[in-house]
């Protein structure tokens, strides 16, 4: 806030923040995460991973902050420190055959896979996709408990759906 002693100049100037790079689609930003495309798929569906961005309707794409963002949070979570990880990405970037690559994606070359994102990213899957099966469970547990004490249940299993015949 500007002191009232202070004049404003008549003309102010505007500054707007354009983005430097545009959003990748699912393909390229696997490839950017060192992931493959149906992990980040997948990962998408179950709730988890980065955070995506729907441009033009109905098309999903990943701003390339929010796939560091979502690479950083990874390492914090295995407890490795911001130095590590950045000599992991530069000696992972600077091996041209590091790992296999998506012959199909544009960034193929730039970014192969990668064993740590590829690794706690599928943990992390593995995770939500148990949280996902253990809530399926109980669901059908509870059903199963519900319906076996009903009468009409027991009534179908001794004289069929359309009672005797």
């Amino acid at each position: 806030m500007l002191p009232p002693s202070t004049q404003r100049p008549e003309k102010m100037a505007t500054i707007a923040v354009l983005p430097v790079r545009a959003p990748l689609p699912i393909s390229d930003a696997a490839v950017f995460l060192g992931v493959t495309p149906l992990r980040l798929a997948a990962l998408r569906v179950l709730g988890g991973g980065p955070r995506i961005t729907r441009l033009r309707g109905r098309d999903r794409m990943y701003r390339t902050e929010d796939l560091e963002a979502y690479r950083v949070e990874l390492y914090r979570r295995a407890d490795i420190s911001p130095a590590e990880m950045q000599r992991r990405l530069v000696a992972q970037r600077m091996v041209p055959d590091a790992g296999p690559a998506y012959p199909r994606a544009p960034m193929a070359r730039s970014y192969p896979l990668d064993p740590f994102v590829d690794m706690a990213s599928k943990d992390e899957l593995v995770s939500v996709f148990a949280v996902v099966g253990l809530r399926v469970a109980i669901i059908v547990g509870l059903a199963i408990v519900v319906l076996s004490h009903t009468p009409i249940v027991w009534h179908m299993l001794r004289h069929g759906p359309y009672g005797d015949v």
